[in-house]
C-alpha cells in the first residue's frame, strides 16, 4: 500500500512539474493564477497524501470536496478583493474636477498647436499652472478659450486668427520634373527618393499628404495637384504644417495677406527653366 502511494504521490507530482514548466499563452489575472495553484495542491494533498504517510482512499466523498473548494474559493477571492480596493484607495491619484471641466470645451484634435502632447496635457496645465494662457487652444476658437478662462478665473485674451498659407504656385502642369514617381503616394515617402521628383526641390510635390493629415477637412487637392486651403475650416493647428517635407506650408496670421508664395532660393535662370511661375527675385513686386 505504502508502494502505490508513493508511485501516486511520483505521479501527482510529475504532473504538476510539467504543469509549472508549461508556457501559459494568454495573460491571466494574477488571483485566477494563485487561487488554482492552491486548488491544485489542495486536492494532490487529498489525494497523495504528505510524502505517502497518508493511505491512499479508494473513494473520495465529492460533496464535502465540492463544499470546502466553494468556500476556500470564496475566501480567497475576499482576500484578494479586499487587498485591491485598498490599494485603489491607498493609491488613488487625486484629479481636479476642473481639468475634465476644460477637456469637455477643447476641441479634442490633439494637434500639438497649444505646445503639449495632447489636450489633457494642456488641460492639466492650464488648471495648475497660473502662467498658462486659456487661449492656446487654437482649433477651439474664442469660444473655447472664453470657457477656459472661466473654469479656471484666467483672463481670456482676444487672438488673432491663423491659418495655413501654400508657398507654391507650382502645380505639375507649370513645373518640370527630374524623373516618374511610381512609389507610393505621400509627399514623405516621394522626398526619399532623392529628394522628390520634382525639379525645383523647394516646391510642392503634390502628393495629397498635407490633405490627409488635416483634422478638420480644410484642405483639398486641386487638379493641378496644389493644396487649397479653406480658411474658413483652417484652425491653424500646424499639422499640414510639420508634415510637409519641403515646407512649403506656414501658419500665419490672418492679417498677413501680401505674400510671396514661393520659396525657391535658385537663380533666377534655374528658377525659369523649373517653373513657369516660380520667383526669379527680379525684384519688380517691391518697387511698385
Amino acid at each position: 500500500m505504502h508502494r502505490v502511494s508513493c508511485i501516486m504521490y511520483r505521479t501527482e507530482l510529475e504532473g504538476a512539474t510539467m504543469f509549472k514548466g508549461s508556457t501559459i499563452k494568454k495573460a491571466v489575472p494574477l488571483t485566477l493564477i494563485l487561487t488554482l495553484i492552491l486548488t491544485l495542491t489542495l486536492i494532490t494533498s487529498l489525494y497523495a497524501g504528505v510524502g505517502g504517510a497518508v493511505e491512499a482512499k479508494e473513494r473520495v466523498d465529492l460533496l464535502p470536496l465540492l463544499k470546502f473548494v466553494v468556500v476556500f474559493l470564496a475566501g480567497i477571492s475576499a482576500i484578494f478583493g479586499l487587498g485591491l480596493a485598498f490599494a485603489a484607495k491607498r493609491f488613488a491619484v487625486k484629479i481636479d474636477p476642473r481639468v475634465e471641466q476644460v477637456m469637455d470645451v477643447l476641441a479634442h484634435a490633439h494637434c500639438g498647436a497649444c505646445g503639449y502632447a495632447g489636450c489633457e496635457q494642456y488641460a492639466e496645465a492650464v488648471v495648475n499652472n497660473p502662467d498658462v494662457a486659456p487661449n492656446l487652444c487654437t482649433p477651439a476658437g474664442a469660444r473655447g478659450a472664453e470657457a477656459v478662462a472661466l473654469i479656471t478665473g484666467k483672463k481670456a485674451e482676444i487672438r488673432e486668427p491663423q491659418f495655413a498659407r501654400i508657398m507654391c504656385q507650382g502645380g505639375w502642369s507649370k513645373s518640370t520634373k527630374r524623373f516618374k514617381y511610381e512609389g507610393v503616394q505621400d509627399c514623405r515617402a516621394a522626398i526619399l527618393a532623392g529628394g522628390g521628383d520634382k525639379a525645383c526641390r523647394y516646391g510642392c510635390l503634390g502628393y495629397d499628404t498635407c490633405a490627409r493629415v488635416c483634422p478638420f477637412g480644410a484642405i483639398t487637392m486641386t487638379d493641378d495637384h496644389l493644396p487649397f486651403v479653406d480658411i474658413t475650416k483652417c484652425t491653424g493647428c500646424r499639422k499640414c504644417e510639420a508634415a510637409c517635407p519641403t515646407k512649403v506650408i506656414e501658419v500665419l496670421p490672418a492679417s498677413k495677406m501680401v505674400l510671396v508664395t514661393c520659396h525657391s532660393r535658385d537663380k533666377g535662370g534655374d528658377t525659369r527653366k523649373n517653373c513657369q511661375v516660380g520667383c526669379i527675385a527680379c525684384v519688380i513686386c517691391v518697387r511698385v
